[in-house]
C-alpha cells in the first residue's frame, strides 16, 4: 500500500507556509481544529482499551482504531510484508525467533519509511554492505493464546516504537526469543574442538581409575589394587580439568546468550516509544498533525489561485520534496477536509480556497459541533 504520511512536524510546516505569506492565524486555527477533533476519537479509542478483556472487546476496539490509524497515515502490515521481514537477516546481528501461531490477535501498522545502508560482519573478518527500509513509526496491537509467550505479557498488547528497520520486524513481538546464528554456534564449538583432545585423555584415566577401583572392590580382579597418594592426585587433576572444561564451555555459551539478550533490550528501550493509553495519545497527536499540515498545506497553495486536484496534488508533492519530505500528497482527502471545514470548495472542476477571514470565521463555526449538545 502506498505511504502517504508526511514526516514534517506540524510547527516547522507552519512556520514554513507563513514565512511563504499564508495567514498565521488561520494556520494556528486548522491545527486547533485538527486537534479538538481527534481529541474525541482518542477519548473513545481509550475507553474501549480499557474493555479490552475477551474477543468481543478486542474487535471493537479495533473498529474505533481504525479510523484514527487511517487519519495518522499508518498503513497494515500484510502477511506477505510479514513473513519476508522474517525471513531475512537482521540488521542488529542476532537471529531472532517467533512464532506467529502463539497469537490470538496480531496486528501491526507502520508509517513513514526511509531507506539505509548499514555495514554488517560476516564471519568475523569480512564486511559487507546491507541495504533496508527503515519506519519511522510501527504501532502493534497484539494478544497471545492462553500459555504462550511470557506470563507478564499474555495481556493485550498495545505499543508504539520508532525506527524499526522492516528486516528487525520481529523485534516488536512480545513472544521474540534470541536464537544462536551459525556462525555464533562456531565461536563456541570451535575452540572446545581443540581442548577436546585433553578432555577426552583426563576422562579416560579418571574412567580406567575407576574401573580397576570398581573390580578390586567387588572382588573381581586377582590383582591387589593399592592407591597411591600420586594416582589420587592425578585422579582429582583429572576430575578437576573436566570439570572446569564443562564449566568453561557453559559460562561462554551463557555469556553469548545474555550479550543477544542485552543488545535486543537495548534496541527496544531505546525504540519503545510508549504503549497502552500513552500509545493511543501518541497516534492521535499523529493523526491531528497530519490532518493540519494536510489541509494547511492545501489551503496554502490553493491561496495562489484556483486549481484541479491533480494540479494541487503535483503541487502539494513539489512542496514537500523541497522540504525534503517526498512523499504521496493524499489530495483527496485534504480537499474533503478542507471542504467540510469551509477552508475551500469546487466550482467545475476547480478548488478554490476562501479568503483568510472567511476561513476563520468557518474554522470558528466548525468549533461549535465539537461542543455537547
Amino acid at each position: 500500500m502506498t505511504d502517504h504520511a508526511i514526516l514534517l512536524a506540524r510547527p516547522a510546516v507552519a512556520a514554513r507556509l507563513a514565512a511563504e505569506g499564508a495567514d498565521p492565524a488561520v494556520l494556528a486555527a486548522i491545527a486547533a481544529l485538527a486537534q479538538g477533533e481527534v481529541r474525541r476519537d482518542q477519548d473513545r479509542v481509550a475507553d474501549a482499551w480499557g474493555r479490552v478483556t475477551d474477543d468481543a472487546g478486542m474487535a471493537d476496539f479495533r473498529r474505533l482504531l481504525t479510523p484514527l490509524l487511517e487519519r495518522a497515515n499508518f498503513v497494515q502490515v500484510g502477511d506477505a510484508e510479514f513473513q519476508a521481514a522474517l525471513a531475512q537477516e537482521s540488521v542488529f546481528q542476532v537471529r531472532l525467533h517467533t512464532e506467529p501461531a502463539a497469537y490470538a490477535d496480531l496486528g501491526i501498522w507502520r508509517r513513514g519509511t526511509s531507506p539505509r545502508t548499514d555495514t554488517v560482519r560476516r564471519w568475523w573478518l569480512f564486511r559487507r554492505p546491507v541495504s533496508f527500509t527503515v519506519w519511522d513509526r510501527v504501532l502493534l496491537l497484539a494478544r497471545l493464546r492462553p500459555g504462550k509467550g511470557p506470563a507478564a505479557l499474555r495481556g493485550p498488547q498495545f505499543k508504539l516504537f520508532a525506527d524499526i528497520p522492516d528486516r528487525d520486524l520481529e523485534i516488536v513481538l512480545p513472544d521474540t526469543e534470541v536464537r544462536m546464528r551459525t556462525v555464533d554456534k562456531l565461536v563456541l564449538v570451535v575452540p572446545a574442538l581443540f581442548g577436546i583432545g585433553a578432555v577426552v585423555s583426563q576422562l579416560m584415566a579418571v574412567l580406567v581409575f575407576l574401573s580397576l577401583l570398581v573390580l578390586g572392590f567387588v572382588g573381581l580382579s586377582e590383582a591387589k589394587v593399592e592407591v597411591s597418594q600420586a594416582q589420587l592426585a592425578a585422579f582429582g587433576a583429572a576430575v578437576f580439568f573436566i570439570a572446569m572444561f564443562v564449566t568453561k564451555q557453559i559460562s561462554r555459551y551463557r555469556l553469548r546468550r545474555l550479550t543477544f539478550l542485552r543488545t535486543l533490550g537495548e534496541t527496544l528501550y531505546g525504540r519503545t516509544l510508549d504503549s497502552g493509553a500513552g500509545a493511543i495519545h501518541h497516534l492521535a497527536e499523529l493523526a491531528a498533525d497530519q490532518d493540519a499540515v494536510e489541509a494547511m498545506l492545501a489551503w496554502s497553495l490553493l491561496r495562489a489561485g484556483p486549481a484541479t486536484a491533480a494540479d494541487l496534488d503535483a503541487a502539494a508533492e513539489r512542496w514537500l520534496a523541497a522540504q525534503g519530505s517526498g512523499t504521496d500528497f493524499e489530495v483527496d482527502d485534504a480537499l474533503a477536509r478542507c471542504a467540510r471545514w469551509g477552508l475551500a470548495e469546487e466550482r467545475d472542476g476547480r478548488w478554490q480556497a476562501a479568503d483568510p477571514a472567511a476561513a476563520q470565521a468557518a474554522l470558528r463555526a466548525r468549533w461549535g459541533d465539537l461542543l455537547p449538545a
